[in-house]
């Protein structure tokens, strides 16, 4: 138990004082500070930490402490619905294809196919690439550390 206790240096001071009984791997706290002031004010930690590096500070952002089911939900849900999408305008595509293919053959079909299906199919998966590789890009806390 890391008991944490954050506390006013002084009355006169900007400063918080942060201790705990003791911090082992995995150990965590989450400490939220109001701040009524500039936007651009930083935050910063000093002080000793024994045997570690300093401190991470995340920034402020709810898919830190989001559940797991909720990571995969907004990671996935796009692709989900372009799927979705796809199998609903299917059957009109293919009334669509049907009349193209009655009134101008074969060939400008499978061209007016390949056209519609590859932008139908990549915009969404660049999409999914895209949000990805953001996520796996951003700082995260450890999936071992949760908030109370």
């Amino acid at each position: 138990m890391i008991q944490p206790e954050l506390v006013r240096a002084n009355d006169k001071s900007n400063s918080l004082c942060l201790s705990f009984a003791v911090l082992e791997p995995g150990d965590g706290a989450v400490i939220e500070i109001v701040y009524d002031g500039p936007p651009v004010a930083k935050v910063e930690i000093d002080g000793v930490c024994v045997g570690s590096q300093k401190p991470t500070v995340l920034p402020s952002d709810p898919v830190y402490f989001s559940t797991r089911s909720k990571q995969f939900l907004d990671a996935y849900t796009p692709l989900l619905m372009a799927l979705l999408m796809v199998s609903t305008l299917f059957p009109i595509f293919g009334g669509a294809f049907w009349l193209v293919h009655r009134l101008f053959g074969e060939k400008p079909t499978v061209i007016v196919f390949f056209v519609v299906s590859g932008c139908i199919l990549t915009l969404p998966i660049l999409a999914f690439i895209a949000h990805q590789y953001s996520s796996a890009t951003n700082k995260y806390v450890p999936h071992d550390i949760r908030p109370d």
